[in-house]
């Protein structure tokens, strides 16, 4: 008979050991991975901290920078102190300075791009504007790169007068075509870009809507002079146009346009500034008295400017005969400064900001005979 083989089923059971070993190693785990997210988050925070770092050192850069912009375009750009103005700031306290050289949002990392275009008139961002400027960004930089110094005046002076070889060019040939016409006296127009100029130690500050603390005063003292002791009439606008600052050239072109047009007649046009370098550089005595020296900016930028150059000349040679140190020369410039409109149109600077404005008023009064006498050796 055949032997029945019965299998008996037997239930598996977990150990009590087994259990713990897989408690202890889902506890590693997660262990292990509270360990990496932490590191993790370090690693993340030294990130920020760098990075952080690295923004404040660029920041500190841009500023280092922008400072040395700054410096550099207050020495090569006429009456600039490095203040953009609004009309509120003009009234209160004076700002910190700052530069607004584009419309647009101003900081460092738009410096770079705002000063090119300042200067250039070249936007990196428009195609366009290359073809537009009339000069290339290296001999602007070779401009700005220049520095000045107190000795630099008889330097200029010198220059001028080797330009005039190099040139050719007879001041007085510019001078016989004013057409006066006999027993007619010249008409001269005065007008400001930087109207608001002042001097800071008369009115406490750079800038000023205050007309009679600014270089409108002087103006009027040029023109009460000229009328009363040579009869020359004299337009003065005091139209303000620096407000913001950064458009002034563009505001006032228009004002000279239309009284350019008013006045064919006019024999001259002055642009009158204030400088804002040191007072040693604008300062010098006449007759045991501190005075405002003067200064003339050339725009050579435009196709006619060899006509303006020829009437500055003249102009600095009358000053020196009769006040001889009175005229810091004629510095030149590859901009136009609106001396296109007319072709004996000068820009003036008489005295700086850190000249008074009793200073800059005793300046005036010689101007005035320099223009008188000028225009005396024509009859």
């Amino acid at each position: 008979m055949p032997r029945t083989i019965h299998f008996k089923r037997v239930k598996s059971r977990r150990s009590k050991n087994q259990g713990t070993n897989i408690g202890l190693i889902i506890g590693l785990v997660l262990i292990l991975a509270v360990s990496i997210i932490i590191t993790l988050a370090g690693h993340l925070s030294a990130h920020i901290k760098t990075a952080a770092g690295s923004a404040m050192d660029t920041a500190a850069d841009a500023s280092w920078q922008e400072e040395v912009l700054k410096n550099m375009l207050v020495q090569n750009i006429p009456g600039m102190t490095g203040i953009d103005m609004t009309a509120d700031e003009l009234d209160g306290e004076t700002p910190e300075e700052k530069i607004n050289l584009q419309p647009g949002q101003q900081g460092p990392e738009n410096m770079l791009h705002s000063t090119l275009y300042a200067l250039t008139r070249v936007d990196p961002s428009d195609p366009k504007t290359f073809l537009n400027s009339q000069l290339t960004s290296m001999e602007m930089v070779s401009l700005l790169a220049e520095s000045y110094s107190p000795e630099e005046d008889s330097v200029y002076i010198e220059d001028i007068q080797r330009e005039e070889e190099a040139l050719e060019i007879d001041p007085d040939n510019y001078l016989a075509n004013l057409n006066l016409g006999q027993g007619l006296s010249p008409l001269v127009i005065i007008y400001h870009s930087h109207t608001t100029e002042s001097f800071v130690p008369t009115s406490g500050k750079d800038f000023t809507t205050d007309l009679s603390q600014t270089v409108v005063r002087v103006a009027e003292e040029i023109a009460q002079h000229l009328e009363r002791d040579y009869g020359i009439k004299v337009i003065h606008s005091r139209e303000i146009h620096d407000i913001p600052r950064s458009e002034a050239y563009g505001k006032s072109i228009n004002t000279i346009k239309k009284l350019v047009k008013r006045y064919p007649e006019a024999a001259m046009v002055i642009d009158l500034h204030r400088d804002g370098v040191s007072r040693d550089i604008t300062t010098t005595q006449i007759n045991g008295q501190d005075v405002g020296k003067t200064l003339l900016v050339l725009g050579s930028g435009h196709k006619d400017w060899k006509e303006n150059y020829g009437f500055a000349l003249r102009f600095h040679e009358k000053s020196e005969e009769l006040y001889p140190g009175l005229s810091r020369g004629i510095r030149d410039r590859r901009f136009t400064y609106n001396q296109e409109v007319h072709p004996r149109a000068l820009l003036l600077e008489i005295g700086g900001h850190r000249n008074s404005l009793e200073e800059a008023l005793r300046s005036a009064r010689y101007v005035a005979e320099i223009i008188g006498e000028l225009f005396n050796d024509l009859q």
